[in-house]
């Protein structure tokens, strides 16, 4: 018998405690924490690099809006970053990323949260996102 996943969206903060690590190709500003088993991580971290941004057609991972996330005992935890107070994409984001780790953690209770505390800056995306938002801004 297959287990009911549930699906909430919290607007608390963050769990704390995870363990960090750096993201591959991101600056050191910008870890994003991860905690749980590696199959299942890599499973939701390719699901949340299809989660793009309409404006900038660019994924919420690369953008630097992962927190953290954290997957044990039947839970995935995902932490997102707020762009700004009042931001309509960040309800937009949860609601993709939510949809994304269902898919592709069937039978996992999925909780989805924004930090109040964290605010995106630039410096949180990719190096190669950089690069491309640099070159539309002088180009």
């Amino acid at each position: 018998m297959s287990r009911r996943t549930d699906i909430s969206y919290l607007p608390m903060s963050c769990p704390r405690g995870l363990a960090d690590r750096p993201r591959p190709g991101l600056p050191a500003d910008a870890d994003l924490r991860l905690a749980g088993p590696t199959g299942a991580l890599l499973r939701a971290l390719d699901a949340l690099r299809g989660v793009r941004d309409p404006a900038l057609g660019a994924g919420i991972v690369e953008l630097g809006l992962v927190e953290s996330l954290q997957i044990e005992d039947g839970e995935a935890r995902l932490c997102l970053v707020g762009i700004g107070p009042d931001c309509p994409m960040c309800d937009f984001a949860a609601d993709r990323a939510l949809r994304a780790l269902q898919a592709a953690l069937p039978d996992t209770d999925i909780y989805v949260s924004h930090d109040p505390w964290l605010e995106w800056t630039p410096s949180r995306a990719s190096p190669a996102l950089q690069a491309r938002l640099d070159g539309v801004r002088h180009g």
